[in-house]
């Protein structure tokens, strides 16, 4: 009898101080896996949906933003992405809380710099945030629309630091950041009247969790997401959605895993189980970005040259 009160008792603690089990994010009755290459972009660095069309950016120094239709794709034949004019606002100062924000720089000296785009999200109606992992900045402004109603041009208008960076060359004079980089971002209308960004850590560092960091587009920070994971430094994710419910998140080289999660209650974290495979596509041995489209159907891109889309309708 004590025996088993004892074991009550300890049932009871550890249901009120334990962790969020991610689910596998495969819903029932899902569609099977399609894909295609895209022409004209290699090494895909993040990917987001706006409207009727998918805006895409890429990694190695490469500063366009590209358009690919969704109406029109079609498993088997490549897909086109085509590039959008860039323009930036040179001299608005860089924003947020950590000391890189206090150094004067301007967007004009860190555009100058090389960039590595490693997420990219979009928040209706036509703001564009995207993630430079050099430095651990995010660039924001609007998405523009020709006379015709076409995508034309993206006008940065804003840049600020993201939480989380390693800066430990910063005595040398070198502010970039030396973590595991950044793997996704997420903007999600918050609890006031802007979104909120969720910056996704590429592999875990000083410990065994995950961190996903909020925080407002000035770079307030608004807490983290701790998720807990078996598989510690090995641990390299690639992405962060929202399918309208919950969070997406895919990790591992390969076909890697698809996993999804609550947001947990205060003091919990989230701990990741299996998930459940990605696509499988020849060639492809890394996944860069994924976005969830209004009617449900799950995008990745991956980080080859020439970069390949895959889909999933619900």
């Amino acid at each position: 009898m004590t025996r088993l009160l004892a074991a009550s008792i300890a049932l009871l603690l550890l249901a009120g101080c334990g962790d969020d089990v991610a689910d596998p994010a495969s819903p029932e009755g899902a569609g099977r896996w399609q894909h295609c290459t895209v022409q004209g972009l290699a090494s895909a660095g993040g990917l987001a949906v706006y409207g009727d069309d998918l805006i895409a950016v890429a990694g190695g120094d490469d500063r366009e933003v590209y358009v690919i239709p969704q109406e029109g794709l079609t498993a088997g034949e490549p897909a086109r992405a085509r590039t959008l004019a860039v323009d930036i606002s040179p001299k608005r100062p860089l924003m947020g809380a950590e000391k890189l924000a206090l150094q004067g720089y301007e967007m004009q000296h860190l555009w100058k710099q090389k960039v590595d785009f490693q997420g990219a999200a979009v928040q209706a109606p036509d703001f564009l945030y995207v993630a430079d992992r050099e430095r651990r900045v995010i660039y924001w402004g609007r998405l523009v629309k020709d006379a015709a109603g076409r995508l034309a041009r993206v006008k940065f208008s804003g840049l600020t630091v993201a939480p989380g960076a390693d800066r430990s060359k910063v005595a040398e004079g070198d502010w970039r950041d030396y973590g595991s980089g950044i793997a996704g971002l997420l903007a999600l209308k918050g609890r006031r009247r802007m979104e909120d960004l969720f910056v996704l850590e590429r592999a875990p560092t000083g410990g065994p969790a995950l961190r996903v960091y909020r925080m407002d587009r000035y770079g307030s920070p608004l807490g983290t997401i701790p998720i807990k994971t078996d598989l510690g430094s090995k641990m390299q994710c690639n992405g962060l959605s929202w399918d309208g419910t919950r969070y997406v998140l895919h990790h591992g080289a390969g076909r890697g895993a698809l996993v999804s999660f609550k947001e947990p209650e205060p003091m919990r974290s989230v701990t990741l189980g299996p998930g459940t495979p990605g696509p499988e596509v020849e060639g492809v041995t890394s996944w860069a970005g994924m976005t969830h489209a209004e009617d449900g159907t799950l995008y990745l891109i991956s980080a080859g040259s020439p970069a390949v889309l895959a889909w999933r309708r619900p």
